[in-house]
């Protein structure tokens, strides 16, 4: 079994990430995504719900 992350090694990483920068928001001020939402939303169907409660058998 390999050996998981120690609690300092999660913060160095952390750490790490955040010294990188948000990409996300480096993205979002080269492109309006916000375009793309009505196109996204029909594709995957944001209207849909799962049923819950449903056992598969």
């Amino acid at each position: 079994m390999g050996k998981g992350l120690g609690l300092f090694d999660f913060n160095a990483r952390l750490q790490r990430l955040n010294d990188l920068g948000d990409q996300l928001e480096a993205f979002s001020k080269a492109a309006d995504f916000k375009m793309f939402h009505a196109g996204l939303a029909a594709a995957l169907g944001a209207g849909r719900r799962a049923a819950v409660g449903l056992s598969i058998r």
